[in-house]
């Protein structure tokens, strides 16, 4: 199973064109998006995905209650601040990640084969005590060495049944 990751789109609605364009051709199963959609309008967005969407909320979510409305509207789903989830006899555990001491504590639990979070804008994909741990980084407003950049953003392609994960420019 593939399953493409996105985080921290903050409503820049051609960066996320982009990113439900790779999904989709790279016929990925499911998307999960580590949060900071921000503004309902860009979940519109999301009904051109092959897939369902689960997202968590970031910190920069200004009304859930909108955004799970119209996410329901797309066939998604939004959780707030935490998912975990079993797909096939894998345990993902999914946050935005504002905290580190949080993640941290997700990856040494145990409890997890994949942990995803956002919030930083860097990506990176580590193994760490046997768990896959993987930061998409951001499709909108990445961070390359230490700066906030409009350039090409990032996604993740998790592939669950060889238990790795890329980075793709968008």
């Amino acid at each position: 199973m593939l399953i493409g990751v996105m985080s921290d789109s903050h409503d820049r609605l051609e960066a996320i064109r982009a990113a439900i364009e790779k999904f989709n051709s790279e016929s990925v199963d499911l998307v999960l998006h580590a949060g900071d959609i921000v503004s309902p309008f860009s979940v519109r967005e999301f009904e051109k995905l092959n897939c369902k969407i689960i997202c968590v909320t970031g910190n920069n979510d200004g009304d859930p209650t909108a955004l799970r409305k119209f996410l329901a509207k797309v066939g998604g789903e939004l959780e707030d601040i935490f998912l975990k989830l079993e797909v096939g006899d894998k345990r993902i555990a999914l946050t935005h990640g504002e905290w580190p001491e949080v993640v941290e504590a997700l990856i040494l639990s145990g409890k997890y084969d994949v942990v995803i979070n956002g919030h930083s804008h860097e990506a990176s994909i580590r193994k760490q005590n046997n768990v896959l741990v993987i930061n998409p980084g951001s499709c909108s407003y990445p961070i390359v060495d230490g700066v906030v950049t409009i350039g090409k953003g990032t996604i993740a392609i998790l592939d669950l049944e060889k238990m790795s994960a890329k980075l793709l420019k968008i």
